[in-house]
């Protein structure tokens, strides 16, 4: 069974290796085409593919972090 893209996505914010060793394989050859056809060299267009990778995984685990602080802040104000 292939786990849906939200579920990988959530597991590669929490660290997960192998989730995003699969959004990697999954997505790469686009983002590379893309990068490719903009800048026309090939290391360039690698250099911006994982700099692609490594922003949206910053980005989701940036995202995923503030929802748990959201999260932690509303269970607080119920305690009180």
């Amino acid at each position: 069974m292939v786990p849906c893209e939200d579920e990988v996505i959530r597991r590669a914010a929490q660290g997960d290796q192998q989730a995003f060793r699969l959004l990697w394989e999954v997505h790469h050859a686009v983002v590379m085409a893309a990068a490719l056809r903009l800048c026309h060299h090939r290391a360039l267009a690698e250099d911006i593919t994982q700099g692609a990778f490594l922003l949206a995984w910053g980005t989701v685990k940036s995202r995923l972090n503030r929802t748990r602080e959201r999260l932690r802040l509303l269970l607080a104000d119920e305690r009180e």
